[in-house]
């Protein structure tokens, strides 16, 4: 059974969305909900509100009360599936990892004191789950399922890079979580995610600006010198890439920022966003030059005019 089937028999036919879903959007008719352990009820992932539900025999829907005094003892042994082959029709191998990894994103829930990440994860545990086990499944030497040890670096670093920002380092400390591993697993998915999840370039700068406190004008103006210059540095990061281009953009236009300030308030990575920044300096530095250069003609002083 789907769990969406699951679902559907759980809260009954009469189940009406509180916050008026559509039907295609509400995480509890379409089986994204999960167990809180505080209230002792299912939640929604979409709206975050408690599910009710509707606890019935289903033993009730199987005969008419007329056939059930006529039909005389059912033939027990024609329809018999043991307990055990019943679980093996549904707990396939993936589905079984699945639910372990629902389970766990239900726990890091609990565990990360990022209260944005933590909500993220509870409205996108499908999606993330998704993503994970199409990584695992590639078999790719940093995703390989190699144990439950790996589990919570896995789950945040894809639930990160879906986000398009970079885990807490404290926070995952914190945690007792790997912060090496689990930053090294989201710079992997930044460089050969998915194409349908390429990271978004306006919403990136968006996001880091304000992390560096700039205006929504000083950060439209960077992104579009960005994207007029299309510089090519040698990190392989692109939000570290974003956060070194945005410094440097501040320094331009007198906004005071300094790199370690930019790169404690982003939780962008240390030597790669210096190295960035060193290398979009004379990126643009070379840049300045070679408009600054006079030309005659389209050629520059000192070429031979001959």
């Amino acid at each position: 059974m789907s769990e969406k089937n699951k679902s559907a028999d759980m809260l009954g036919l009469n189940f009406e969305c509180h916050e008026d879903y559509p039907d295609e959007e509400c995480g509890a008719i379409n089986g994204d909900v999960y167990f809180s352990d505080e209230t002792g009820k299912y939640v929604c992932t979409a709206c975050l509100g408690p599910i009710e539900m509707e606890m019935y025999d289903l033993r009730e829907d199987l005969y008419d009360e007329e056939d059930d005094q006529d039909a005389g003892a059912m033939d027990e042994d024609a329809n018999f599936v043991a307990e055990g082959d019943r679980s093996m029709l549904d707990f396939t191998p993936d589905f079984t990892k699945r639910v372990d990894r629902e389970n766990s994103i239900i726990e890091l829930i609990d565990l990360i004191q990022d209260d944005k990440l933590t909500l993220f994860m509870a409205m996108n545990q499908q999606e993330i789950i998704d993503v994970l086990r199409e990584q695992e499944q590639s078999d790719h030497p940093m995703f390989r399922d190699t144990g439950p040890q790996r589990l919570p670096p896995k789950i945040v670093a894809v639930a990160s890079y879906l986000r398009n920002i970079p885990p807490n380092r404290s926070a995952l400390t914190k945690a007792g979580i790997n912060a090496t591993t689990t930053l090294n697993m989201y710079n992997y998915l930044q460089r050969v995610g998915r194409p349908d999840l390429e990271p978004k370039i306006e919403m990136t700068f968006l996001s880091v600006g304000k992390q560096l406190g700039m205006e929504e004008s000083l950060i439209r103006s960077a992104l579009e010198e960005y994207e007029t210059s299309r510089p090519t540095p040698s990190i392989t990061s692109f939000y570290d890439r974003v956060v070194g281009w945005l410094f440097v953009m501040a320094r331009k236009y007198g906004f005071k920022l300094t790199q370690k300030e930019a790169i404690e308030k982003t939780n962008a990575g240390r030597n790669s966003t210096r190295k960035v920044i060193k290398e979009y300096t004379e990126f643009l530095s070379n840049l300045k030059v070679t408009k600054e250069t006079p030309t005659v003609h389209g050629l520059k002083k000192g070429d031979d005019l001959e």
